[in-house]
């Protein structure tokens, strides 16, 4: 009765290319004897349950250096040290494309209800953001200051421009968080600058050639003496590229002008 597994069986009956296991034997991980006569290498049981350790570490997604690690050390503690950090980087994931899902139901829900009821005000809460960048315009921070910020940053990031409501010249960019992802990205910080510009007369629009059209504050002015509210004298307008950012003709905003103090 055969007792043993020549690599390609061995890797059909793991699901494992020769090269993965060959690789495996370099590291240290896998230690098969050779066959006294052809010199093939032979597999057996402890050699299955050696891979089968490394394919229940690389699916734990455990780095190749780390099982090496272990195998060398069979210290409990270590291990238990570096399923802690998995814990955590585990975590971090999770919330990172529960953030990012937010963010894609919002794009598609805001898109859908700009098309069918744009132009439509209401009062809105500004939403508490940390300042990661604020300049003149959003130009210096592109060709800047963005290598100053993460990739997770910029993805789940917003950016704001100001301009003074009467002759709508552009004051300020702001590259902002808001509240609810500061903590999970360890950036709260008391010397940073924050948003927190409270109620606000709310519109969303579509953008013509990536500018806001002529006469589009009305609607929010006289929303406000409407509702007998004082507005200031600036607006926050949150660009939204719905598809890329070279593409003017797809641009849409969202527009805030805080209530005055």
């Amino acid at each position: 009765m055969k007792t043993y597994y020549t690599i390609s069986e061995i890797g059909k009956l793991l699901g494992l290319t020769t090269d993965a296991i060959r690789f495996y034997e370099k590291k240290g991980l896998v230690h098969p004897k050779l066959h006294p006569h052809n010199h093939y290498r032979m597999y057996h049981l402890d050699n299955v349950l050696e891979l089968l350790d490394i394919i229940y570490y690389r699916h734990l997604d455990i780095p190749m250096k780390d099982i090496c690690e272990m195998a060398s050390s069979l210290n409990p503690t270590h291990v238990l040290s570096l399923l802690d950090k998995k814990v955590e980087e585990t975590r971090r994931k999770i919330w990172y494309e529960q953030q990012l899902l937010k963010k894609l139901i919002y794009i598609k829900s805001f898109y859908s209800s700009t098309e069918q009821q744009s132009h439509t005000c209401e009062l809105k809460q500004f939403p508490k953001s940390l300042v990661l960048f604020e300049g003149e315009s959003k130009e210096s921070f592109f060709q800047h200051e963005i290598k100053q910020i993460s990739a997770d940053e910029f993805v789940l990031c917003s950016i704001f421009r100001t301009y003074h409501i009467k002759d709508m010249q552009p004051q300020k960019t702001y590259v902002t968080l808001e509240s609810d992802v500061l903590k999970d990205l360890a950036l709260e910080s008391a010397e940073r600058k924050r948003l927190e510009n409270g109620k606000c007369v709310y519109m969303r629009i579509k953008m013509v050639h990536g500018e806001i059209p002529p006469g589009v504050l009305d609607y929010m002015t006289v929303y406000g003496e409407k509702h007998h509210l004082k507005l200031s004298n600036t607006v926050f307008v949150r660009e939204i590229p719905f598809t890329f950012y070279h593409d003017k003709e797809n641009y849409y905003a969202e527009l805030y002008i805080p209530l005055a103090q």
